[in-house]
């Protein structure tokens, strides 16, 4: 279940991801483990590949927050109206764990309902 209003997936039963599009190029990666408790992402490390499926995709790694709370990354030439469609891993042991996700356009404003 998302909590931060993001995207949630189930990466391989080992991590468990969630992933917000803050701004047209600014995302976000929420990491809980298998029973879903949040992990410190100062202790972990991340990458994300930008459109996997086309034959030169863009790559680049996860900035942990400062209070370990998500990574964050910044995603080069993208539009605010551009769907994004990325891969993420997180590294466990030696197997990096990944999962996809296609993100509509970002969100400007927050509806009524979040505010």
């Amino acid at each position: 279940v998302p909590m931060h209003g993001g995207h949630f997936g189930d990466a391989e039963d080992l991590y468990h991801y969630e992933l917000v599009r803050e701004s047209a190029d600014q995302i976000r990666l929420y990491v809980n483990d298998e029973h879903n408790d949040p992990l410190d992402t100062r202790v972990l490390q991340g990458r994300w590949t930008l459109n996997p499926d086309d034959p030169a995709p863009m790559l680049g790694f996860f900035d942990p927050a400062e209070d370990g709370t998500s990574f964050v990354a910044s995603l080069p030439d993208v539009h605010q109206t551009d769907p994004v469609h990325l891969l993420v891993e997180v590294l466990k042991g030696e197997q990096w764990v990944g999962m996809e996700f296609t993100i509509p356009e970002a969100v400007t404003t927050l509806p009524d309902s979040l505010e």
